[in-house]
């Protein structure tokens, strides 16, 4: 059965943080690394490269956790903020993440892209202030 969060944690972390992704906010990709030209003599030269895994989310989380919330592990924007902030690879914990969709599946990659908490309402603090932001999660690994 289907989960209705993800869950995303670093390599220090035991179990990580939960996460709500909105209705039509979760966009798998297939990246396919590519490159064509025409040659000189007018023909049509073509490079085939490496496929990968690319997920867009739009995840809604709070600026502070419900007891509800804190007790179910789920994850604040300052969570999510810390996990972009991590851009060492040879540092404890590094940048290489781990991500659990749905369905259980485990990814390992990075967060990429620019983190910009977008306010549902006018609050912005509290257990009341809600945000929507949207994340790129690279998997590290090509496609077989």
């Amino acid at each position: 059965m289907a989960n209705s969060y993800i869950v995303i944690k670093n390599s220090s972390e035991g179990s990580g943080k939960k996460f709500k992704v909105i209705q039509g906010g979760y966009r798998p990709v297939l990246q396919k690394n590519s490159s064509s030209k025409a040659t000189i003599g007018g023909i049509k030269d073509r490079v085939e490269g490496a496929v990968y895994e690319v997920f867009q989310f739009t995840i809604k989380t709070s600026y502070q956790l419900t007891a509800a919330e804190t007790s179910a592990n789920y994850g604040t924007k300052d969570d999510l903020k810390a996990y972009y902030l991590l851009n060492d690879p040879d540092a404890s914990p590094s940048n290489l993440l781990t991500l659990t969709d749905f369905l259980g599946t485990s990814y390992t990659g990075w967060l990429d892209g620019d983190f910009v908490p977008d306010p549902i309402s006018t609050i912005i603090d509290g257990e009341c202030a809600y945000f929507f932001i949207n994340i790129l999660f690279e998997v590290k690994d090509a496609v077989s």
